[in-house]
């Protein structure tokens, strides 16, 4: 997103044997490749590139490798691997185009003017965020906007609370392994989203399951973290607001219901209130409105009475 806002022409690989076969179908300037992928990791998808250039005469593509880890041995590790750069995850871009710059032999004065392509002329931020649950500001340099921001945040929030349940499973039954997969990505995700503490939190857990421990509580600062991370979000403009608007939807759609549970209990159709759920195409209940629509339309009126007195029981 970051590249491609600068200008620059981006492909992606969902894991290092995609990777090189993309680099066999055409040439890349660079390429930026995680060490951490499924199905081939990047140390042996640039082992294999080398080999493929070396067998073929090729000219080697720089490859700067990127990790979250600040071991000193996945550096070497990377360079034996025949990477020529190395850049740190989260992404930091002004550091990212010094690597890249450096790898391709560019001044850096002709990249002088990338970092003012990513300037966001975004309005004073309305929303008062604790630095330590959310760093907003650098996320809004990531995303583009506050509002981009929160509803990746909120993406994330509304999936991340199994996903931390079943990091616990995992501590308590000692599984190291799974406890690092799972922490490691926690902790990429909230690593670019800025959510501070998360981050860390998870950080330290995937450092401490390599070295086979595992603290428990830890786990239980993340939920902590996560609470602290959901109750921003409700606290939002942004998410008051949609909060009113699907308050007052909601209090349309009862009352429409209701009208519709008394003609059907007297098996009869108002035309009307038909029409209008017919017409409620973004609610939050579409899949049983369209339930209840169906049962109408097949003149299974018992049981669309069932369907519309569960619905308004929800709605209250």
């Amino acid at each position: 997103m970051l590249l491609k806002r600068a200008g620059h022409s981006v492909e992606t690989a969902t894991d290092g044997q995609i990777a090189l076969d993309k680099m066999r179908a055409k040439s890349f300037d660079v390429v930026l490749m995680d060490l951490q992928m499924p199905k081939l990791d990047g140390l042996e998808a640039a082992k294999k590139r080398r080999e493929f250039e070396k067998e073929n005469s090729l000219p080697p593509t720089p490859i700067i490798a990127l990790t979250a880890s600040v071991l000193v041995q996945d550096k070497h590790a990377a360079q034996q691997a025949g990477m020529e750069g190395f850049a740190n995850k989260p992404v930091d871009f002004p550091q990212l185009m010094d690597e890249i710059a450096r790898v391709l032999n560019i001044d850096t004065l002709q990249v002088d003017s990338v970092p003012d392509t990513l300037e966001v002329n975004a309005p004073a931020s309305t929303l008062k965020v604790d630095k330590n649950v959310l760093d907003l500001k650098k996320a809004v340099d990531l995303w583009g906007s506050e509002e981009a921001v929160l509803q990746e945040v909120d993406k994330f929030s509304t999936t991340c609370r199994d996903r931390v349940d079943d990091l616990m499973g995992a501590a308590i039954r000692e599984d190291y392994k799974a406890v690092a997969t799972l922490s490691h990505g926690l902790k990429g995700t909230s690593g670019n989203l800025c959510l501070t503490t998360f981050y860390h939190t998870t950080r330290e857990i995937e450092a401490q399951a390599l070295k086979s421990e595992v603290n428990i509580e830890d786990v239980n600062r993340l939920r902590d973290a996560l609470d602290k991370i959901e109750l921003m979000l409700s606290e939002s403009p942004l998410y008051a607001e949609n909060a009113i608007n699907e308050s007052i939807d909601n209090a349309l759609l009862l009352s429409h219901l209701e009208a519709m549970l008394d003609s059907v209990e007297q098996n009869m159709v108002d035309e009307d209130e038909l029409s209008f759920l017919r017409e409620v195409g973004g609610s939050s209940h579409k899949e049983q409105i369209t339930q209840i629509l169906l049962d109408i339309d097949d003149f299974e009126f018992e049981l669309a009475h069932e369907r519309i007195s569960t619905l308004i029981q929800e709605l209250k």
